[in-house]
């Protein structure tokens, strides 16, 4: 049943997904997986308030209604793609995803749910059993001080593996496991089609493949089943990948994403949050200088509004902290400078991030030289703004900072790994575009591979 759970979280983003050829069908649906689940627990968090049980026909119904009104709106939406057999690139990315997920299930049978893997399921995973076993949130919030769980934190998570609880019929650990794997696939495809959009399908595959084997990317997702960090991770990457082609074309559709992605990702995570001001930041600088009409600012404010202002009042309602701390707020600069420190070394550790943040240097250094526009500089903006409010949050002292950084400094570098890397597929993609028009008549591949064909000698015309 949970792998049926899942299928209805692609049918659901499917059909909030705006029809359009921009991305591959993989892409899309890792898009949509990500948006399905977001709205998943958007609709399972409004059912409960209004006092609606969550059953599997509940939970159904209001996605077939939507279904329906669709195909009578627009049939156009439901056509299936034209057959055709799918390029070498495509079948590689395939390959890319299936081999991961076949060496991955056996194992997660066996899976121990160890010590090492305490915060995902205390703090994320705990909540969405007592959810399920209360019918609600709200008799978990308001006992909400005698847990240590911080239940204050966003709910995207512990209501998606709630989800997953109700289709599978119980509260199944083995359930919850397969959520940080979905989350990091979908992540795969997302990474991929915003990197085919700049660089062609041979820049996609590699960056996408480096992305693949990033290790402890892969060690969040899969040994630590069940973490936000994953999912914060698609939505980050999404956010970051719309704003950029959004400040390239001007397309309220790319703004549309970049808002809902970022708004998903504070509904994920407290470090969403900071993020979200980052993207609000950078759009609202731009529609600022002009030019833009007031649909522009309506799907920059209304997301966040939509979503993050409920769980606001709920939160005051019960009586429950945010985070338990301000970023900025007891400012200790020695903290910060120990906290700026560990961050630099975990980023050269080959045997966590390989060469990713390396390549991201030097994808800066690059685009100094070709000149890149300012569209390009959002991605790593956003990756330092990441970084900065993390280093904010240390250098408050709520916690032991060796024990912190311990604990999280590692998960939030996978968090924003994704983006280092799209930094290098951008400029990457640039460099082999600008290199092709440098490249004289005769010597680019298009031209090699033109046959000249001999010109047949003029005869008589029989009459």
């Amino acid at each position: 049943m949970v792998y049926i759970a899942f299928a209805l979280t692609c049918f659901a983003g499917c059909l909030l997904l705006p029809p359009g050829p921009k991305f591959g069908p993989l892409p899309r649906l890792g898009l949509a997986f990500g948006l399905g689940a977001f709205a998943i627990s958007l609709q399972m968090f409004a059912a409960e308030r209004l006092g609606i049980s969550w059953t599997r026909w509940s939970l159904v119904l209001p996605w077939c209604a939507a279904a329906v009104m669709l195909w009578f709106r627009s049939r156009e939406r439901f056509a299936l793609p034209a057959l055709r057999l799918p390029d070498r690139w495509e079948i590689a990315f395939s390959l890319l995803l299936l081999g991961p997920v076949l060496v991955w299930l056996p194992w997660e049978r066996v899976m121990p749910l160890t010590s090492q893997s305490w915060d995902a399921w205390a703090i994320w995973l705990f909540k969405a059993k007592a959810f399920y076993l209360d019918g609600g949130i709200g008799a978990y919030l308001e006992r909400g001080e005698e847990f240590a769980n911080h239940p204050g934190y966003p709910l995207l998570v512990p209501l998606y593996a709630t989800f997953l609880y109700v289709w599978q019929g119980e509260a199944a650990a083995d359930a919850a496991k397969l959520l940080s794997p979905c989350f990091l696939f979908a992540t795969w495809g997302v990474f991929h089609g915003f990197a085919r959009r700049e660089g062609g399908p041979l820049t996609a595959m590699a960056f996408t493949a480096m992305l693949a084997t990033l290790p402890m990317v892969n060690v969040v997702a899969f040994a630590l089943a069940g973490y936000a960090d994953t999912a914060l991770s698609l939505y980050l990457l999404a956010a970051a990948g719309f704003v950029y082609n959004w400040y390239r074309a001007n397309e309220t559709a790319d703004l549309a994403g970049a808002s809902i992605a970022a708004t998903a990702a504070a509904w994920t995570k407290n470090e969403g949050l900071f993020f979200l001001a980052g993207v609000a930041l950078l759009v609202g600088l731009r529609l600022l200088r002009g030019g833009f009409g007031w649909r522009c600012w309506a799907w920059l404010l209304t997301p966040p509004v939509l979503v993050l202002l409920p769980w606001a009042l709920v939160r005051r309602a019960y009586g429950l902290e945010a985070a338990g701390f301000v970023p900025g707020a007891s400012f200790d600069l020695h903290l910060f400078w120990t906290a700026l420190g560990t961050l630099l070394a975990k980023t050269v550790e080959p045997q966590l991030f390989s060469l990713t943040f390396f390549v991201m240097l030097a994808s800066l250094a690059a685009a100094f030289r070709l000149r890149l526009a300012a569209a390009f500089w959002t991605l790593p903006a956003l990756v330092f703004w990441h970084l900065g409010g993390a280093l904010l949050a240390y250098s408050t002292g709520r916690n032991d900072l060796a024990w912190w950084l311990g604990t999280s400094a590692d998960r939030i570098l996978a968090q924003i790994a994704p983006v280092a890397l799209l930094c290098g597929a951008v400029v990457f993609g640039h460099w082999m575009s600008a290199a092709e028009e440098a490249a004289p008549a005769g010597s680019r591949p298009e031209d090699t591979l033109a046959v000249k064909q001999p010109r047949r000698k003029a005869g008589k015309r029989r009459s």
